[in-house]
């Protein structure tokens, strides 16, 4: 072939590829924000669970029955017919045990459980008289912290498979109803708000379970709401205040849970949102409304903000998947459950 046509065929296609990358290429497609994928119809007390990598998605329907979603098959499925809203739930090797305080306050705490990974769960079970049932696992097992609400005491009582007698906590000093759990490396702090300050004290259990030193902090504002989480020995804590007719976000850190940060504003809000807050090993996840969207805000080595459409009502992370409860105004009082990822 003429030497000169292949010179003169190659600058034709070079200044085709010059003429089509300056005017039409527009580099690889940018990741939008991640999709809902719509997966109940109605649903209440979102909750995440890690059963040996398989995640699971638990929520209360709006007739109380208690139902689970898995995430890598996509099945969804009624596991208890007489739940009630807020249940809470761990999981600790093959077993897994979600727990909840009866309607009506009646002070009764009830729950499931599981021993084979999920594939089947027992009845419906009465556990004891209680309320405020939270639970955290460790590589010891499966722990509740609840209160009894007729002698105002709270006790411990553990899971390896069955329940253990449950322990009376000593406390020193009064503490909230509530009690939120931290399990970290250093052991296990639990957590309450009162008149707009955090309280949080070390859990012994060695000997008898007892409270140590009750430390505290002041926070901005009125307090609604708060969220915990840790990384190690990192202790992250996301708290809603409310100024007004809005909610503003803020955050605080600790790296020893006894001297804490300076709160970093992290939002206004003219919603009352709930917050949901995860500790990653490169990432601190936050989720929150501004009532128009969801919004997560990631903060570590890639800062990230994405919106979910719709906006939530109720939320629970765990690693990057979100779950979450949407009311829809259009249709009615009807709550629907979204799954997402972030990207």
């Amino acid at each position: 072939m003429d030497r000169r046509k292949v010179i003169s065929a190659l600058v034709v296609i070079i200044l085709a590829l010059s003429i089509f990358i300056v005017f039409f290429y527009r580099g690889p497609a940018e990741e939008g924000p991640p999709e809902a994928l719509r997966i109940s119809s109605a649903g209440s007390s979102p909750l995440l669970l890690d059963m040996n990598g398989s995640v699971r998605a638990f929520w209360v329907s709006d007739t109380y029955e208690i139902c689970e979603w898995n995430r890598d098959s996509g099945s969804l499925t009624e596991i208890a017919s007489s739940g009630s809203p807020g249940i809470r739930g761990a999981a600790w090797r093959n077993c897994a045990v979600l727990v909840w305080a009866e309607r009506g306050g009646a002070g009764r705490i009830f729950y499931i459980k599981t021993s084979d990974g999920g594939s089947t769960w027992s009845n419906s079970t009465f556990f004891g008289s209680g309320d405020y049932p939270e639970l955290w696992a460790d590589s010891d097992g499966i722990h509740m912290v609840y209160r009894n609400m007729f002698e105002g005491a709270h006790y411990l009582a553990d899971f390896r498979g069955e329940w253990s007698n449950a322990s009376r906590i000593e406390e020193k000093t009064a503490v909230g109803q509530h009690l939120i759990p931290l399990h970290m490396d250093r052991g296990t702090m639990l957590f309450w708000e009162s008149n707009g300050t955090i309280f949080y004290s070390q859990l012994y259990t060695k000997i008898s379970p007892a409270l140590g030193e009750v430390r505290s902090f002041g926070t901005e504002g009125s307090i609604f709401d708060f969220r915990i989480s840790s990384s190690g020995n990192e202790v992250f804590m996301a708290y809603s205040s409310l100024t007004g007719k809005d909610m503003d976000i803020w955050s605080v850190h600790s790296s020893d849970a006894l001297t804490w940060s300076a709160p970093t504003h992290v939002a206004r809000v003219s919603v009352v949102s709930d917050i949901a807050l995860y500790a990653g090993n490169d990432s601190v996840y936050l989720v929150y409304t501004d009532g128009k969207e969801t919004i997560i805000n990631c903060s570590g080595t890639n800062d990230m903000e994405s919106d979910i459409v719709p906006p939530g009502r109720e939320y629970f992370i765990l690693g990057n998947d979100v779950i979450y409860t949407s009311y829809d105004t259009d249709s009615g009082p009807v709550y629907f459950m979204y799954h997402a990822l972030c990207q």
